[in-house]
């Protein structure tokens, strides 16, 4: 197979992720239509829960899966069946579990049944997102981006097929569920038709040990999945209305969806720092530098777009019934450059094997997140938890890029991000200036003109020529 740039890398998994996000996005605005916030609010919740619990199942094995793979293919293999046999022996675990202890605390009824079944579809994703990591280690992002689609076909248009026929609020879960499930032997097949051996192992001891060998990256994912969900969580034990829940949960929704943006980012260049590190600091510096480059592109421009853009967006999907959630969007937007940091640095971390550094990163988002979200919760209810998020990400980023400078690489932040930042600022002047006389399509169009010919002029499209030309040594 020819080698594919990282560029084209980078675009097969943002295609197969935008696809992927547009239909989740229309199954949750569906939803959110037909249900109300209040309803709303409890799908969010036991989404919120199965991603606490999801912790369990995922413990950091993917992420060295990724950097094994990407260096040996036998590796990726053991690493593969260790992993399946690891994450299905522990679903059958933590599924009943989440339940039980949600109705121990009181929940019932429509919320009950939301953690039984939201939160079981993101359990079974955990089988997805396995088979998506052995085919990033072996650069197949063209196979995983439409991975990534499929997926979303079975388990947004099994809930939208559900909808259609009027189900109820529970029938429609359980639909999506139940598509999650047909999602996981989906990618199973994908990885096998990659050339990657599939298979099951079974072995405690074994999965065990690897736990054991890689704690600080099973610390860093339980504290990530924390972070993400536990403002809802905490919001909701504080007492906040679930129709201001329901808000909440629809601009975070609108923030997942763009988040796919430096994602891929990071994705197409997980394994190429995972193959430069070896060779030394300054060789994995600039693949670092490459990816910080084009994530913030990327990121400020959305973030910044989006911000002003706002009430439009959430009129657009939601309607008028979410009248708080275009405020809470505008803050919550300016955590994906961000995020987009977290991630290339998680990353080289972990291709370096200081995943100590990388937990101590997170674990700082984590802490700042908490206390911020228990001192302004309840005296600015879920704008104190927006608040909060964008909070704990700023502390993070600057531990990372303090252990990335204590390793010898260079990360190239400022390069990144002042092209970027002198083409938002335009940017955003021209959209205010058109946004309340032309239709959002339109102020979507002219802001995207003015960024791209204001970051070509300060030559910020050198990140793009750069991806374009580093090119794929996968075997």
């Amino acid at each position: 197979m020819a080698p594919r740039s990282t560029l084209h890398n980078a675009a097969f998994t943002m295609v197969g992720q935008l696809t992927a996000r547009v239909l989740a996005l229309v199954f949750y605005a569906v939803l959110a239509r037909a249900v109300g916030p209040a309803r709303y609010g409890d799908q969010g919740f036991g989404v919120a829960v199965g991603t606490l619990f999801v912790t369990l199942l995922e413990p950091g094995l993917n992420m060295l899966l990724i950097r094994d793979g990407a260096r040996s293919r036998a590796d990726l293999e053991e690493r593969l069946a260790e992993s399946l046999g690891y994450k299905l022996s522990l679903l059958a675990v933590a599924w009943p579990l989440s339940v039980v202890i949600c109705a121990a605390l009181g929940y019932h009824a429509e919320a009950l049944w939301a953690v039984a079944l939201a939160g079981g579809g993101i359990l079974l994703g955990a089988i997805e997102d396995v088979a998506a990591s052995a085919l990033i280690a072996v650069e197949r992002l063209d196979v995983e981006g439409l991975l990534r689609t499929l997926s979303k076909v079975l388990t947004a248009g099994s809930g939208l097929l559900a909808l259609a026929f009027g189900a109820d609020f529970v029938v429609v879960l359980g639909a999506s569920c139940a598509g999650s499930a047909l999602a996981g032997l989906l990618a199973l097949s994908l990885v096998r038709r990659s050339g990657v051996h599939v298979h099951l192992r079974l072995s405690p001891v074994a999965a065990l040990r690897r736990v054991l060998a890689s704690w600080p990256l099973a610390v860093t994912v339980v504290l990530w999945l924390l972070t993400l969900r536990l403002d809802q969580f905490l919001a909701s034990v504080m007492g906040v209305e679930h129709d201001e829940l329901g808000n909440y949960n629809a601009a975070v929704k609108v923030v997942e969806a763009l988040i796919l943006f430096p994602n891929a980012i990071a994705t197409a260049f997980q394994p190429v720092i995972s193959r430069a590190w070896p060779q030394g600091p300054r060789e994995c510096s600039q693949p670092l530098s490459q990816a910080m480059a084009a994530a913030m592109a990327l990121s400020l421009a959305i973030a910044a777009g989006g911000a002003v853009l706002s009430p439009g967006i959430c009129g657009l999907i939601y309607g008028d019934r979410f009248q708080t959630a275009p405020t809470l969007l505008a803050v919550q937007l300016f955590a994906l450059p961000l995020v987009g940091l977290q991630f290339i640095s998680m990353h080289t971390l972990v291709a370096a094997g200081a995943v100590r550094q990388q937990a101590i990163a997170v674990a700082v988002n984590f802490a700042v997140n908490i206390v911020c979200n228990v001192v302004l919760v309840p005296r600015l209810g879920v704008m104190g938890a927006t608040i909060s998020a964008v909070a704990g990400g700023v502390a993070a980023v600057g531990v990372f890029l303090v252990s990335l400078h204590r390793l010898g690489l260079s990360a190239g932040l400022w390069s990144a991000v002042w092209r970027p930042g002198v083409a938002g600022a335009l940017m955003v002047a021209a959209v205010l200036a058109v946004r309340d006389h032309v239709p959002l399509l339109v102020a979507i169009g002219v802001g995207g003109v003015v960024y791209g010919a204001v970051l070509w002029a300060v030559g910020g499209m050198n990140a793009v020529l750069a991806l374009r030309r580093a090119r794929s040594t996968a075997a």
